[in-house]
């Protein structure tokens, strides 16, 4: 039996509109780390990671990041250039980390989705590094606030279905250091000890 052209075309197109009536699977933003420890008054820095793009691309972009303010304390924001160099006009970055236990980021792209594609090119993005100052003994989540302000946009400016996954910081308080003894200190009792030990055969 033979297949007509016609039928093995009409089967293809039954097949692409099909696949195109398949929702996309949601893209994850999360962190990198996931889950870190430090010690109390060090420096805390995790990237703020979209994976599972699948061809997509991030072109825009307004999170609230909340976290426990006696752990840590957001200090700053450092953006990447996966949506374009700010020194060239090609993006517009922002961020608010004066409110204790939230911090604002937001990136708006002034480029084509080609040239966004072009760059981000791949399954995941980094979009940002926030650095927290470790504060307080214990742990905070990172949690991401999605809502009808905070969301992240792809191409033609939609909205991007997206999973948000938690972070985790973990903080370790130091006991009192205990000083070592000097070189010195050591020479100085040794040289006692023998003294004491000659006076005593004497």
């Amino acid at each position: 039996m033979t297949t007509h052209p016609i039928q093995m075309t009409g089967l293809a197109l039954l097949l692409l509109s099909a696949l195109a009536a398949t929702p996309a699977s949601a893209a994850t933003i999360g962190f990198d780390p996931v889950d870190q420890t430090v010690d109390l008054g060090a420096v805390a820095t995790v990237d703020v990671l979209v994976s599972g793009l699948a061809g997509e691309i991030v072109s825009a972009y307004d999170l609230d990041i909340l976290y426990d303010s006696s752990i840590v304390a957001a200090t700053g924001v450092v953006f990447t250039t996966s949506l374009g160099d700010e020194f060239l006009f090609e993006v517009l970055n922002d961020f608010d980390v004066s409110i204790p236990g939230v911090v604002d980021l937001a990136q708006l792209s002034f480029l084509l989705d080609a040239e966004l594609f072009a760059i981000q090119g791949g399954d995941s993005v980094v979009l940002a590094s926030i650095v927290f100052e470790a504060i307080g003994v214990g742990s905070t989540a990172l949690d991401f606030v999605l809502d009808d302000v905070n969301d992240i946009k792809g191409r033609l400016g939609e909205i991007l279905p997206i999973d948000p996954m938690a972070g985790l910081i973990r903080v370790q308080g130091l006991g009192p250091a205990i000083p070592e003894p000097s070189a010195a200190t050591l020479f100085l009792v040794g040289a006692a000890i023998s003294a004491a030990s000659v006076r005593r055969r004497r």
